[in-house]
């Protein structure tokens, strides 16, 4: 016996009705459209504006005053640079790592003061975790900087540890940020114990989010210890950990402020990161370069931007698929 199926009639006209029915609407409010429409035009210049000179920029040679096009040669310096290339093999060790112990001691922290039965003693410990916020960042860099010298904490907890043979080089006592062999891990070591408070914050507050009936009933199911925290407690906070996990490699991508206290991405290139080598050719005073070259720091601002965006989806298709396995 035949099977009639209906099909649904095709409208000609519903493309056209949608968007009359969205002018109508649009009209309709446009005391409010005309409201905000000052401040999109100001975005629009001063943020969107800015992205597309720079996009454009990156095709010419430009030194502030005068561009020339010149194609797609400033792109193919991003992968002949000595500078830029070692860079990419310090952004290869420094974005893991900074990702790994910027994610997992923060959690660490905030289960251990989830954890607390004592309210008092979960306030307290929040209050003290959260006071070095307002320490200004440049302080701590300053205090590291001091830490490394050849006279610094450094070297001397290390001799009172009987590792004097660490603190010596065969010039003198070891500067642990002007040396090539060192300087990178030096960079890396800087902020331990990594705990950084707002982080800490946001999984606290995840943890603290998740219902008290689903814990109960977790444990009268003989969940404790570690298959609770695996199976319960990290799958309700997974939109904390994805926020965490691609701000912090936005950060880490874009940020140089830290590398220009310390090390300005030396010794040689032992500490350059793409974002510091972006800040030297637009800005090179101090240096040999001769003029900015605003055409090829833009070319590396666009190509940090698509390594960032790639990142960031990759980071949230392997996030998505993780999430659906612990639920299963």
């Amino acid at each position: 016996m035949a099977t009639i199926r209906a099909t649904r009639p095709l409208v000609i006209g519903s493309t056209r009705t949608a968007w009359g029915d969205l002018l109508k609407r649009i009209w309709a409010a446009r005391a409010l459209y005309l409201l905000i429409l000052p401040t999109f035009l100001l975005i629009f210049v001063f943020s969107y504006g800015p992205i597309f000179m720079g996009i454009y920029y990156s095709f010419c040679r430009y030194d502030g005053m005068h561009a020339f096009w010149i194609g797609l040669e400033n792109y193919r310096r991003i992968f002949q640079d000595p500078a830029l290339v070692q860079s990419y093999k310090n952004i290869a060790i420094i974005l893991p790592f900074s990702l790994t112990v910027g994610t997992v001691m923060p959690l660490f922290v905030a289960y251990l003061i989830y954890r607390l039965k004592s309210p008092n003693l979960r306030y307290w410990f929040r209050v003290l975790y959260t006071i070095p916020m307002v320490v200004p960042g440049i302080v701590n860099l300053l205090i590291w900087i001091f830490m490394y010298t050849p006279s610094g904490g450094i070297n001397t907890i290390l001799t009172l540890l009987g590792l004097e043979k660490w603190t010596l080089t065969p010039s003198g006592p070891r500067s642990w940020l002007g040396d090539q062999k060192t300087a990178l891990g030096a960079v890396l070591f800087v902020g331990f114990p990594w705990v950084s408070p707002m982080t800490m914050l946001i999984f606290l507050a995840g943890l603290e989010g998740i219902s008290t009936e689903m814990v109960e009933a977790a444990r009268v199911d003989g969940a404790t210890g570690w298959r609770m925290f695996w199976n319960i407690e990290l799958p309700m906070i997974f939109g904390q950990l994805r926020f965490v996990i691609v701000t912090g490699t936005i950060g880490v991508m874009q940020g140089f402020q830290s590398i220009l206290v310390l090390t300005r991405g030396g010794p040689g290139y032992a500490t350059m990161v793409p974002a510091m080598r972006m800040y030297d050719v637009v800005m090179p005073y101090g240096s040999s370069q001769a003029a900015p070259q605003m055409g090829f720091g833009s070319a590396i601002g666009v190509f940090i931007f698509l390594v960032i965006m790639l990142i960031t989806i990759l980071n949230f298709r392997v996030l998505r698929g993780s999430r659906v396995e612990t639920e299963v």
